[in-house]
């Protein structure tokens, strides 16, 4: 049906003259007669205040299939997702650009495409231009959805970014604006499933709580910051005590060792002290740690590929989580494979000659 037969059908469904319409809308009689002949359309700007009247969606107003856009729009943030959590961002990055050349107002799309290009701009893969680039366009994305949309997810989403991304091109203020405007964690949603839902679904609940909040913690004990002064507050010997308090803190959280997604936050753990204790001299604890990260790394990558895995810890015993889904790296290669590069450093050239060192590479 065109523009003009569904307003002739919205107004006569109202009981409404083309005199009456043409009053609300403060335009001619004439103007709607035109509308409805088809002979001319509507501004742009009179499509707002025609769906408010009739109660419709703009959406129906030019005849787009809502419930088919939807179908759409989710099938390319699922493909876009699908490339993107197996590493592969650029192509998730065009699979988002075409598809908002189909939907250029959807800011769903306009928000995935921002989330993707802000984890491009952190990759080291690409030169200091093109990640500024993927930056600047990420800002300029998100921006745009918070002026338009009234999606709170989808406005949240975009604030975290820009929160993230503003103190990098100077504006901190703004940043700090958008900080300070959000609810404090207590209000989140996490926390605040686990109030409303009760049985199975309270306990999957606390689960989902537990490991963000578990999360968070391991990421903030190993960072490292700057004071006012630019200096680091942690030296290198601090960062190595950190990261077994990190070890320690996971292996408390998950008695029986099924860490799931932490066994990749556990590889990386692993991987520094190899490396802290390669520098200097350890070699027994470089490769205790080094075997310890492969460990970690086949794990990583064998719950990545599971679809179900049920924890038995005390905290997390019946919780079912799944792996594909909580993974989203810039790097398609495996943990395996990545830990294989990362065993090249020269740090390692004094130990490469010992057996057990390519027992570890021949693991994985």
């Amino acid at each position: 049906m065109s523009i003009g037969n569904t307003i002739k059908t919205l107004r006569r469904g109202a009981d409404m003259t083309q005199e009456a319409l043409a009053e609300h809308l403060c335009v001619s009689p004439q103007a709607i007669s035109r509308w409805e002949r088809d002979d001319a359309l509507p501004d742009i700007t009179q499509l707002g205040p025609l769906a408010h009247l009739f109660g419709v969606t703009t959406d129906y107003l030019l005849g787009v299939d809502v419930e088919k856009k939807k179908e759409r729009v989710d099938a390319i943030l699922a493909a876009a997702h699908e490339k993107g959590s197996r590493g592969y961002a650029a192509e998730a990055a065009e699979i988002l650009r075409e598809g908002l050349k189909q939907y250029p107002g959807e800011f769903a799309l306009m928000n995935r495409l921002g989330d993707n290009l802000w984890h491009m701009s952190g990759n080291n893969a690409y030169t200091k231009e093109e990640r500024e680039a993927f930056r600047t366009e990420c800002i300029a994305l998100k921006e745009k959805v918070l002026e338009g949309c009234t999606d709170n997810q989808i406005r949240n989403s975009a604030m975290q970014a820009l929160c993230y991304l503003y103190p990098a091109v100077g504006k901190k203020e703004r940043a700090l604006e958008l900080a300070y405007s959000m609810p404090f964690m207590v209000l989140s949603r996490q926390f605040l499933l686990v109030a409303v839902h009760d049985g199975d679904e309270q306990i999957h609940a606390r689960c989902h709580l537990m490991s963000d909040l578990i999360q968070f913690l391991g990421n903030e004990i190993r960072r490292n910051l700057r004071n006012d002064e630019g200096k680091w507050i942690y030296s290198d010997d601090e960062m190595a005590a950190l990261r077994d308090k990190v070890i320690a803190f996971y292996a408390l959280m998950y008695e029986n060792g099924d860490y799931g997604f932490y066994h990749d936050r556990l590889c990386e753990a692993h991987r520094g002290q190899a490396k802290y204790f390669a520098k200097c001299g350890e070699i027994e604890q470089a490769l205790a740690h080094l075997d310890a990260a492969a460990d970690s790394a086949l794990r990583f990558d064998a719950y990545v590929a599971c679809d179900d895995y049920p924890h038995t810890s005390l905290l997390f015993r019946g919780w079912h989580a799944g792996g594909g889904d909580s993974v989203y790296t810039d790097d398609p290669r495996s943990n395996a494979e990545h830990l294989l590069a990362f065993m090249a450093d020269p740090v390692f050239d004094a130990i490469r000659t010992d057996s057990r060192f390519a027992e570890i590479a021949a693991k994985l």
